[in-house]
């Protein structure tokens, strides 16, 4: 059956999700139920959650199932990496981009398929219709599934996924998580502490209003931290101690979770430069500088898997 309910086309944008997602209720435990069938035949119960609306953010409780996350892994230990990155203390300290972690590419076939199966179930269950016609050249393009192993201490600073990469779907493999979004619902009208305000357009912005409101991950935003009964105990704690456990921040994951989020923003305008995009209105969409986000030093060896979807010519670039 097909999963979509949409409404009327024009409550939503094409770069953002479909109107039946974006309809949920925010609420970190109750969702919609659904299931889907993994690369093995076997099927897969997951939930739906809404997180977020500025940015729009999504939990998908056991996507992944334990045989593909375990596959998943294995290739993130073996399959030949694009680049190993080990940084000195004194390079660390500079924070600057992803230290302690090995990158790996998956294309669509390889995993016994698993990449293939998943960008074509997500592509189903998370993209507009627009994406999903891909009428437009480009649009909704899904790129080779990304696998990261992170070292003890690894991390990723503040970065926005943007480089045309409209949705995000990141899987936690072994359920050892870490990922903040600062600005998660920092902009929504009913944010009593800071009222709401103009999203900055920039990253030097962006990061100068964290800086200035003194964000911080498990207690501003929105910090996906690894849950109890996932990969370890240990971690659980560090992250309990090291991160205060305020329900409205603080979300915990399991192995086979993951996060979906939306790279660029509703607005647009018109370029009658792009002959390709005529049933889109010649409208072009600017990035969401809310979605920006961190991958906080893993508590121990972590192991994630991403999927992206591309706008396609219906991004504006800088």
């Amino acid at each position: 059956s097909n999963l979509h309910m949409h409404n009327e086309q024009q409550q939503h944008h094409p770069l953002g999700p479909p109107n039946y997602l974006s309809s949920l209720p925010i609420d970190k435990n109750v969702g919609a139920k659904l299931f889907r069938y993994d690369n093995f035949g076997v099927k897969q119960d997951f939930d739906i959650l809404h997180l977020s609306k500025s940015p729009q953010i999504f939990l998908l409780r056991n996507y992944i199932s334990t045989l593909e996350r375990y596959t998943l892994q294995w290739n993130a230990r073996n399959h030949p990496k694009e680049f190993t990155v080990y940084r000195s203390q004194e390079e660390k300290s500079n924070k600057s981009g992803r230290s302690h972690s090995n990158v790996s590419w998956l294309p669509p076939l390889a995993a016994n398929g698993i990449p293939l199966t998943l960008a074509r179930c997500s592509a189903q269950l998370l993209l507009s219709p627009e994406m999903q016609q891909g009428k437009v050249r480009g649009l909704g393009l899904c790129q080779p599934m990304q696998l990261v192993r992170y070292d003890s201490d690894g991390e990723f600073i503040l970065h926005h996924d943007a480089l045309g990469r409209a949705v995000t779907v990141l899987s936690y493999l072994n359920g050892v998580a870490g990922t903040w979004f600062p600005l998660a619902n920092f902009f929504d009208n009913n944010n009593t502490r800071y009222g709401g305000g103009p999203i900055p357009q920039n990253k030097q912005d962006t990061l100068q209003l964290i800086q200035d409101h003194d964000l911080q991950p498990g207690k501003d935003g929105l910090f996906f931290a690894t849950g109890d009964g996932g990969h370890a105990t240990g971690t659980e704690r560090r992250e309990e101690e090291e991160y205060d456990n305020d329900d409205s921040s603080i979300v915990r994951v399991h192995p086979g979770d993951a996060v979906v989020f939306y790279n660029y923003n509703g607005s647009s305008s018109n370029n009658n430069n792009s002959p390709d995009d005529d049933a889109m209105n010649h409208q072009l969409h600017d990035i969401d500088w809310s979605a920006i986000h961190a991958a906080m030093p893993a508590t121990e060896e972590k192991f994630i898997a991403t999927l992206w979807f591309q706008g396609g010519p219906l991004i504006r670039h800088p």
